[in-house]
């Protein structure tokens, strides 16, 4: 009996043991796959500034976990901080050199009696590892699922290698993934060449991940804002400014910011009202989504975003929950926002961001209105699996039992 196989070296974030994913909530995600692929193995590669990076393997038969398998201890010590501090959140190339080595030492040392049925590389390292695997006849089919996206990523040099990468992988895989086809016409308008880009789908809005509870609005918590954050990235001094300008109008006001942030490091703001709440287990995530007034999701305008070429989660979960959404512009799932009259769209400037709130927290008709139609699109969401289309679209059918 043939059986579907899939090999899935993913990057993740890790806080206190929990795992978070970077493409919705991550256990739903292993789920999806578990029950999709007969043999499942599942690379996990912590990201830098984790309290841990050695890599590990999942390996999945008939929908259960059966065994974790730790990356060599001799190599990990080669990628661990005592040859140089890995503790900042920047991308490090020597953690690059790490997910190549561990996804080929993982692909070969859990391979079956069969090649892979498919490798999903999530950006472009892992997806050339993936390249490197089908050469050696170990994977039939290679996808390239570019998560974290944009022409200007890094510097001059840096931003060098990661075209290059991304043009090979682009050209070279079997299918490509893409949360936001934006990315296509960028890379196209940069000088990729059309004819050479394989098969590309569009899994915008991921899986229909997130759980129904949902609350009305009389169980909100009035004139109260959710900024679900991983860290103190982009957007994080723009949101705790037009917040403490808020307070001065609504006193009761509150802000819980959620992620790897502390309030030690925002000594230079006013954080009167902040809630800073760390990582949050996903139902308590979900549960300070569905109670908040305002979702919000901000990103400066001169920083190069990847919101721009991506699909936040943040903004799929607060639809989910029917709560209305402040969102910069340069987001690219603002244009769903816009059109669904499900918040309100804002430029990157303090004073847009300060009326848009204002204005949710003193209209209460058109509260309800966006409240509506931001549970509807939420809805629309959940109706729609592009991932299951994407997976078939390859030859993957349900894994055999």
């Amino acid at each position: 009996m043939k059986v579907n196989s899939c090999l899935f070296s993913t990057y993740i974030n890790t806080v206190n043991g929990i795992e978070y994913g970077l493409f919705g909530p991550y256990c739903n995600f292993q789920s999806y796959l578990a029950n999709k692929f007969y043999y499942l193995v599942i690379i996990k590669q912590p990201m830098p500034g984790e309290s841990t990076i050695s890599t590990c393997a999942e390996i999945y038969v008939n929908k259960e976990l059966v065994k974790i398998v730790n990356f060599s201890s001799a190599i990990n010590f080669i990628f661990s901080d005592h040859f140089g501090n890995l503790s900042s959140y920047k991308t490090s190339i020597r953690l690059k050199v790490r997910d190549f080595i561990s996804t080929i030492f993982f692909a070969v040392k859990l391979k079956g009696d069969a090649p892979y049925t498919a490798m999903i590389g999530l950006e472009s390292i892992n997806t050339l590892a993936g390249y490197v695997l089908k050469k050696m006849g170990l994977v039939n089919n290679l996808v390239y699922f570019a998560n974290d996206w944009h022409p200007k990523r890094y510097g001059a040099m840096m931003n060098h290698i990661f075209l290059w990468l991304d043009r090979f992988c682009s050209y070279h895989a079997d299918r490509l993934w893409l949360m936001n086809m934006n990315i296509h016409k960028s890379r196209v308008s940069i000088g990729y060449k059309n004819s050479l880009i394989n098969k590309t789908d569009s899994i915008h809005g991921g899986l229909p991940f997130f759980s129904e509870d949902y609350k009305g609005i009389s169980e909100r918590q009035k004139h109260s804002i959710v900024y679900a954050s991983r860290n103190a990235g982009q957007g994080m001094d723009l949101a705790l400014s037009v917040f403490s300008q808020v307070r001065k109008q609504f006193r009761n006001a509150i802000m819980y910011i959620t992620g790897n942030c502390d309030k030690e490091d925002f000594s230079n703001y006013d954080v009167e009202g902040v809630v800073f709440t760390g990582f949050l287990t996903e139902s308590e995530l979900n549960k300070l989504i569905s109670q908040s007034w305002v979702g919000l999701a901000v990103w400066r305008s001169d920083i190069a975003s990847s919101a721009t070429y991506g699909d936040p989660e943040k903004i799929r979960r607060y639809l989910n929950y029917g709560i209305p959404i402040v969102v910069t512009r340069n987001a690219y799932t603002s244009l769903i926002v816009e059109d669904a009259a499900a918040g309100i769209v804002c430029d990157s400037n303090y004073e847009d961001l300060i009326s848009a709130i204002l204005l949710l927290f003193s209209d209460a008709n058109l509260y309800y209105n966006y409240s509506e139609n931001s549970l509807k699109i939420g809805k629309k969401y959940k109706s729609i699996n592009r991932i299951d289309k994407a997976i078939n679209s390859i030859g993957i059918k349900d894994a055999e039992r």
